[in-house]
């Protein structure tokens, strides 16, 4: 049987979903019209489970389940899917070893703050944020962790921990111990967003496909703000509304109508900017797993983000 041997890992935010549009265009690469299946963050899974006591979220759980994204994988060289919080799982570079070992992975890494600002943005829209004020979603982190401050509406726990994402490092370690470094791409927000073009194909010489096709490269998932919060608290938030639409319509038309209805929910705007002392206090906080990420990387990100001037 084929097995998926392309997996964009994450970041959130940082430009995994544009990476996921563009490759799907490719003749010889199939990307799953789901993104996000999730799949492989069993822990994930389960916090959500307990949280809920019930399974709400995480429709992906048996391989007949997963398997079924690919239906429609034909001649394609690389077949794969992006689950952008596959980094921050404890155990999903484990479960994607034990299923396709030689696979490869995509990691894509944004400047800390500027990363939990737009994750904040996407967690209000999508996973369960209540605080709309990213002051006070940072600062909730501690109580957090002591199980309080959830809305009803979270979909797991852990994904509201926002110091947790920034562990870069520790997140890139835990695919090296399984797998060859050949087999894992990192790139910088900065750089795909300053040159696309040249990324992706760069990218493409790395998956070895033809790195002369050019797909089109429209903007993809930027900010969002709700238009109409009681209409999407009862469609898009609700796990029976989304359990229903996927027992009706395939996997393909499921994706195409979820994206379609966002689009009628939302406007595009872009984000008020950190506070400056906010922004201070969490560059301190940050500073040095950028440093260590940088050394891990060979590459000055203290100075390419700005972190030389505090």
């Amino acid at each position: 049987m084929k097995k998926a041997n392309l997996f964009i890992v994450g970041h959130p935010r940082s430009g995994t979903s544009s990476l996921h549009h563009y490759l799907r265009q490719h003749p010889d690469i199939f990307m799953t019209a789901i993104k996000e299946p999730n799949f492989f963050s069993h822990d994930f899974r389960n916090q959500s489970d307990k949280i809920h006591k019930r399974k709400l979220y995480f429709p992906y759980r048996t391989e007949n389940q997963y398997v079924r994204l690919y239906n429609k994988w034909e001649h394609e060289k690389i077949a794969g899917e992006a689950s952008a919080t596959y980094l921050c799982s404890t155990v999903s570079a484990q479960k994607i070893f034990d299923y396709n070992a030689g696979a490869k992975f995509i990691m894509m890494f944004r400047e800390p703050v500027e990363f939990l600002h737009s994750l904040h943005s996407a967690a209000i829209f999508a996973l369960g944020e209540h605080h709309t004020d990213f002051k006070t979603a940072i600062a909730a982190e501690k109580d957090r962790r002591a199980g309080l401050g959830f809305s009803k509406r979270v979909i797991t726990p852990s994904w509201l921990f926002y110091s947790e994402f920034v562990k870069y490092t520790e997140q890139v370690q835990r695919f090296l111990a399984r797998f060859d470094q050949a087999q894992i791409k990192i790139i910088l927000f900065d750089d795909f967003k300053k040159n696309t073009p040249q990324m992706y194909k760069d990218i493409l010489n790395f998956l070895g496909v033809d790195s002369n096709f050019s797909p089109g490269f429209d903007i993809v998932n930027p900010n969002k703000q709700i238009r109409w919060p009681l209409l999407k608290k009862y469609s898009l938030d609700s796990p029976y509304f989304r359990k229903a639409l996927r027992l009706l319509f395939s996997d393909d038309t499921y994706a195409a109508l979820k994206n379609f209805y966002k689009t009628r929910m939302v406007k595009y705007e872009p984000r008020k900017p950190v506070d400056d002392d906010l922004r201070l206090e969490l560059m301190q906080q940050f500073k040095p797993e950028v440093e260590k990420f940088g050394n891990f990387l060979k590459r000055n990100l203290v100075s390419i983000w700005g972190y030389d001037k505090i």
